[in-house]
């Protein structure tokens, strides 16, 4: 990653090597929420050996705002080797269902479809997703609630002083300073469920975004545990 919490994707280009299989991009990234913009990932895609298959998962893309940002679907069918992922379980809120879908090069579908799990899903899943489609507002009205929401909580964290990495997606990593396992379970004693501890951010605490009600039961759990801090930024 880089200093800003993105993908450092030159460096992941120069590590590839001709026994490279997979090379993995979420954009927007789980957890930090940030995005590799559409002049950082052309050129990557370009770089990356043909013999190695590049997966974006695009989880989070419907809540992207930034135009700097491109679905790598822009790529499909120009690099061989690229397979874009997406989800029904984030903006479409079907996460029990486990439905999702890849969009990649005829060759590439097919190599998958040889390990497809015949019984890999079921026609309710599949009546519920086509409905959450026919739905054509709910995406920009679900969108719009989530990001004027973590805007708002973005806002009062800065009032706070609390770091907090800039999000393309529908949660926020938030700095606590230290060790962030005690803050998870002081928040649990609480009723506020957060995200777990990330190994390799060990101080970053990731909260989901929900009804503007939901945030501010969080905010004042969070400031029950943790005072508020001099001004800093991430």
């Amino acid at each position: 990653m880089t200093a800003d919490h993105r993908h450092d994707l030159p460096r992941m280009a120069a590590a590839c090597g001709e026994r490279t299989g997979l090379v993995y991009v979420c954009n927007p990234n789980n957890p930090t929420g940030t995005i590799v913009t559409r002049d950082d990932l052309g050129p990557f895609l370009g770089r990356v050996p043909k013999t190695a298959l590049v997966l974006v998962d695009e989880a989070y893309h419907h809540f992207v705002e930034d135009a700097r940002y491109a679905s790598a679907f822009e790529w499909v069918g120009k690099i061989p080797n690229l397979l874009v992922v997406r989800t029904f379980s984030k903006i479409y809120g079907l996460a029990g269902m486990r439905l999702g879908y890849g969009v990649g090069t005829l060759e590439t579908i097919e190599a998958m479809r040889r390990h497809r799990i015949w019984s890999n899903t079921n026609a309710s899943v599949l009546e519920a997703a086509l409905a959450s489609l026919e739905d054509a507002g709910h995406v920009p009205r679900y969108r719009r609630a989530i990001n004027e929401t973590r805007r708002w909580l973005c806002a009062e964290l800065d009032k706070d002083g609390r770091a907090h990495i800039p999000s393309e997606a529908n949660f926020v990593m938030i700095d606590v300073g230290s060790d962030v396992e005690p803050v998870i379970g002081a928040l649990r004693e609480r009723h506020l469920l957060v995200g777990r501890k990330f190994p390799s951010l060990p101080t970053w605490l990731r909260v989901s975004i929900g009804t503007p009600e939901e945030m501010k039961t969080f905010l004042a759990g969070l400031r029950a545990v943790l005072p508020r801090l001099e001004i800093r930024t991430a």
